[in-house]
């Protein structure tokens, strides 16, 4: 790396590499100098604008019931070991079919009800690593 380049830190301070040793020796004696690593601060959200708070809730209550449906995936393989093919081809249709159709308030229950599936098959996949894990 160059002499010339220069790197930024977290409040868009231009930096020359040869003051990356001094930032790495504050980072070592005081871990919390470039930001905020305790958990309150993970649940602050007092600078974030109400609609994007109401969009992530979305957004991450979505991720969570598909977490769910690939965990339930993976325990019905672990009860009734379906076809791991049957899953993957199912994993490859959902996967096609919610990369091309529009996202519009007409579809979006079906398009859910696309991922969810695609969770429970991606979870039949996993249950393979399950049940290796187990025995």
């Amino acid at each position: 790396m160059n002499t010339n380049e220069h790197v930024y830190r977290s409040d868009d301070h231009k930096i020359d590499m040869g003051e990356q040793e001094f930032i790495m020796e504050d980072l070592k004696n005081n871990p919390n100098i470039y930001g905020s690593t305790d958990l309150d601060g993970l649940a602050n959200f007092s600078g974030v604008d109400h609609e994007v708070q109401r969009h992530l809730v979305k957004v991450y209550g979505t991720l969570g019931v598909t977490i769910l449906f690939c965990g339930l995936g993976a325990y019905i393989y672990t009860q009734y070991h379906i076809n791991l093919l049957l899953g993957f081809a199912c994993s490859i249709a959902l996967t096609f079919y919610l990369y091309f159709t529009a996202g519009n308030k007409n579809v979006e229950h079906i398009r859910y009800g696309a991922l969810f599936a695609f969770g429970l098959c991606h979870g039949l996949n996993a249950g393979v690593l399950v049940v290796s894990i187990i025995r």
